[in-house]
């Protein structure tokens, strides 16, 4: 414990003599949240909250059970695993908490189902990589399916047993008023305060990374294997934090990478979005399970998306990769 204070106090310390550039940094990461994330987020988060406190999800999910009767999912979840593909990161897990919190659904299945509740969503699927870096956005719809078919094949997996939690409610009815409406997006606001301040956290950790000499040694680590420095240093970047995906796919990376490492990263979502799951979720995210399972998800999904190369890699590359080569 003296250790860990000792360097909490070490850091403390480079960080008040470091004060012009972590504020150089801090603005980045501000504008940032301001014109990426914030308008990307928030109308899909106060769209899904609606859903949920309206009794639109459950509606939704018992629709959908039709073509999973087997599987054991309740509607509940249906209609969150449905939402958090369409809604972003942290969507699911935000939804999934509030269903232990109304007692439809146990912890124990709550962290189990939590780890493929997550994913881009068509704001940063469509929206970031599609429109703004390959520059179609069909591109984009098709890196959030191959995602999307990702999550689905690890959820067929899962077979929630609900055994500590009550029978969920029946709801018949799709209902919306003012306080539901309010509510909805009060919620999407607080979560919102949540993402961007571990966002900005992020951009101070990597400054550090890059201060004590981490980052630039993992880069001299990439030269063994013939890649650029610049490529490695974006490549743990956006490990590290999804938002730097755009240097990355501008870094010179080859085109026949692009669309399959992009696929891995939005699948994944980085650490960020990880801690982000965690601050958000508290008890009903289990650190460990969701990185390894994220990683193998982003792994599936980045398969799928090369699928199209094997079957005809001419049209692959002349279809997919031309905008992406003329956008960059």
């Amino acid at each position: 414990m003296t250790g860990v204070a000792v360097l909490l106090l070490g850091v403390l310390g480079v960080l008040g003599n470091s004060g012009r550039e972590i504020a150089e940094v801090l603005r980045g990461r501000i504008r940032l949240c301001l014109e990426v994330l914030i308008p990307s987020l928030f109308a899909c988060m106060a769209a899904a909250n609606l859903l949920q406190q309206s009794g639109g999800a459950q509606i939704l999910g018992r629709q959908c059970a039709r073509f999973f009767r087997k599987s054991g999912w309740s509607a509940s979840f249906l209609g969150v695993f449905v939402i958090s593909q369409l809604a972003g990161y942290p969507v699911g897990i935000i939804l999934l908490r509030r269903l232990v919190r109304a007692g439809e659904i146990s912890i124990a299945d709550a962290q189990r189902l939590s780890a493929v509740c997550f994913g881009g969503g068509p704001s940063f699927s469509v929206g970031l990589a599609g429109a703004q870096l390959f520059g179609d956005v069909r591109i984009g719809w098709y890196l959030w399916g191959c995602g999307v078919l990702a999550n689905l094949c690890f959820a067929r997996r899962i077979r929630p047993k609900y055994r500590d939690a009550p029978q969920e409610s029946e709801v018949t009815d799709c209902r919306v008023d003012a306080l539901i409406l309010t509510e909805s997006v009060a919620g999407a606001v607080r979560s919102l305060v949540g993402i961007c301040g571990v966002v900005l956290l992020f951009g101070v950790l990597t400054w550090m990374l890059e201060w004590v000499g981490i980052i630039p040694m993992l880069c001299g680590i990439g030269t063994i294997f013939r890649v650029p420095k610049h490529q490695t240093a974006a490549f743990f970047a956006v490990l590290l934090d999804i938002t730097q995906l755009s240097g990355f796919c501008r870094s010179g990376i080859p085109a026949q990478a692009a669309i399959p490492l992009t696929t891995f990263f939005l699948s994944f979502g980085g650490i960020c979005v990880c801690m982000q799951c965690k601050a958000l979720g508290g008890e009903i995210v289990s650190w460990k399970r969701l990185i390894g399972i994220r990683i193998l998800v982003g792994i599936l999904a980045a398969g799928f998306s090369v699928v199209p190369m094997l079957w005809d890699s001419e049209i692959y590359v002349h279809s997919v990769f031309f905008s992406f080569e003329h956008s960059v």
